[in-house]
């Protein structure tokens, strides 16, 4: 899964749709500080609340009367596996890189969500964030119940990646927007892909899907304020 996703059409268009404020974290880029010496971005929480999701543009924003149009990335606790939500004070290394060139604004954040449900930033994006959140919990859910109904009626293996496939392909269909597709993909078609490649014991595989998604929901309704 590629780290930050993009938030399709996002486009800031006005100054006062950017919090006045300076962005309650800090991101900074140190070639050499990820594993293997690989580039890395140190994200610092410079604000008094814990910070679960933020969106940031790789090229920066140019401020003035009109704030340029951007692609825009998220990170969020409530499902990146390798994010906890950011403590105040704290530093995390994440591996990832943003781009460099001196031409181009510095990159900057333009939405970030508190622990507490309250955010910071660009209204659309914050709102597309917690959109994102809601779609994801609903894709997950359907994944969970098409592996618990498979447990209970004792579907076989080769039934149910067909069954999988089917319900992956009416998802994308009746999916409402380019970020639903996206959770589609991150929830549905992940199920796909484990249950068809995984080796071994297909009850245990069964159960282990059945675990990691229910560990997932958890980490998802918790961090994401969701029901």
């Amino acid at each position: 899964m590629r780290i930050g996703k993009v938030l399709a059409g996002l486009t800031l268009a006005a100054a006062g749709a950017y919090a006045q404020t300076a962005a309650p974290i800090e991101l900074a880029a140190v070639p050499g500080a990820g594993a293997g010496g690989r580039p890395a971005v140190v994200v610092a929480n410079t604000g008094s609340t814990t910070v679960t999701a933020f969106a940031y543009s790789s090229w920066g924003i140019t401020k003035g009367a009109s704030l340029k149009s951007a692609p825009i990335s998220m990170l969020d606790a409530a499902w990146e596996p390798f994010l906890s939500p950011i403590l105040p004070g704290q530093r995390v290394t994440m591996p990832f890189n943003l781009p460099q060139d001196p031409a181009k604004p510095a990159p900057a954040v333009v939405a970030v969500i508190f622990a507490d449900g309250s955010s910071w930033g660009d209204r659309s994006c914050v709102e597309r964030m917690v959109q994102h959140r809601k779609y994801l919990l609903q894709r997950l859910t359907e994944s969970l119940q098409d592996l618990q109904q498979a447990k209970a009626q004792g579907t076989d293996r080769e039934t149910l990646v067909l069954e999988l496939q089917s319900n992956l392909s009416g998802a994308r269909a009746a999916a409402a927007d380019a970020i639903d597709r996206v959770c589609v993909s991150m929830a549905r078609q992940t199920v796909l892909k484990n249950m068809s490649g995984a080796t071994g014991s297909y009850p245990a595989i069964l159960q282990s899907q059945i675990d990691a998604l229910s560990v997932r929901l958890v980490k998802l309704r918790s961090y994401g304020n969701l029901q």
